[in-house]
């Protein structure tokens, strides 16, 4: 990731034939993170870290916000 916070999602990342997906932090404090998660996978997102795989500190997202 190049120092100024800037992250390039490239054309082959994008169209990769993997059987998996992903989630690019773009923004905040995961910018620049590429988690991956594999087919069929729960994965939560929330504040709560006792229930989600990926924690994100805002008073905009609920305890768990999405799956």
């Amino acid at each position: 990731m190049p120092h100024d916070g800037t992250f390039t999602v490239t054309k082959s990342l994008a169209m990769n034939r993997e059987d998996t997906g992903a989630i690019i932090g773009v923004k905040g404090e995961l910018i620049g993170q590429y988690i991956r998660f594999r087919p069929n996978q729960r994965f939560l997102l929330g504040r709560d870290p006792a229930q989600c795989d990926v924690i994100l500190n805002s008073l905009y997202i609920s305890g768990v916000h999405c799956e």
